[in-house]
């Protein structure tokens, strides 16, 4: 049992950017068979994105007023939940990330000695 839990510490370590690749791959992977999924994550990163570009233009533009960009801020954040709720993309993106998590962790614990960090 130590000997797998070293092995898993080593691993874990040595291979962090690939395990975090092979995490996406999977959750991309899981969104991807849906539709309807993959037009909730697009609607959720448009969101996120008209919300960034409305804070860089309120940077800019002092006549914005902090309370107006707060309520905008909220609507889009309320958007993007509701997208993400009614289009199934929240329990696939946790399906993938669970996906991706087991794939990680056996790949860890059986892979031989890691190289030398």
């Amino acid at each position: 049992l130590e000997l797998l839990q070293q092995r898993l510490e080593d691993n874990l370590l040595a291979y962090v950017g690939n395990y975090v690749k092979v995490l996406l791959a999977c959750m991309l992977m899981c969104v991807l068979v849906s539709p309807k999924a993959f037009a909730g994550g697009l609607l959720c990163l448009v969101a996120y994105a008209l919300i960034e570009r409305r804070r860089a233009a309120a940077l800019l533009d002092e006549s914005i007023r902090q309370d107006t960009l707060d309520t905008e801020e909220r609507a889009a954040l309320a958007l993007a939940w509701l997208a993400s709720v009614l289009t199934g993309l929240t329990p696939r993106l946790f399906a993938g990330l669970l996906l991706g998590a087991a794939i990680a962790l056996l790949h860890a614990v059986l892979r031989d000695g890691a190289p030398a960090v």
